[in-house]
């Protein structure tokens, strides 16, 4: 869209250029206009370029910076969406150590109670219990891990919201 608009603004000036040379010559032939006059006319007109090429030169230069900017926020976006489906893949590992806990803890109460009524050993009843202390710590650790990576994403977020980034945004967008 800014290339368009730069080769807009060229054409156009290209056709402005154009029409007043054609005016000049017409007014020169007709014998309106002394030399002086028409090299006066002229150099408005080279002035008027100056100030368009200047114009579209400040655009380019918008358009480097916002590129430069756009680039670095699609990496960090990229980094972004890597941690998003990380932390998915997290979230799952702790639904199933939360699914997988619930399950020993189910028979590890099963196994006390048979022990209890004296139709489980001791050491089965222990073993239950064992088994249920590490479904409870594989599932504290799939927590803390979640935990972490939810951390870890709100301070991303929030450097990329506070970074230099919007600094960098706003540079590109002001007005030279």
């Amino acid at each position: 869209m800014l290339m368009e608009r730069i080769m807009t603004d060229e054409e156009a000036i290209k056709a402005r250029i154009k029409e007043l040379e054609a005016e000049n010559e017409k007014l020169r032939e007709e014998g309106h206009l002394t030399e002086a006059e028409i090299i006066e006319i002229l150099d408005g007109n080279a002035a008027f370029l100056d100030k368009r090429h200047a114009e579209i030169d400040a655009i380019e230069q918008r358009a480097d910076r916002l590129a430069v900017v756009a680039d670095a926020l699609a990496s960090e976006c990229e980094e972004l969406k890597t941690r998003a489906e990380r932390a998915e893949a997290r979230l799952r590992d702790l639904a199933e150590a939360a699914i997988h806990k619930d399950k020993i803890e189910d028979d590890c109460n099963e196994t006390v109670v048979k022990w209890m009524s004296g139709e489980a050993s001791e050491e089965q009843a222990n073993a239950a219990h064992d088994a249920y202390n590490e479904a409870y710590d594989a599932y504290q650790d799939a927590l803390k891990v979640v935990e972490l990576f939810e951390q870890l994403m709100e301070e991303k977020y929030l450097a990329l919201k506070d970074s230099s980034y919007q600094a960098a945004l706003k540079a590109a967008l002001e007005e030279d």
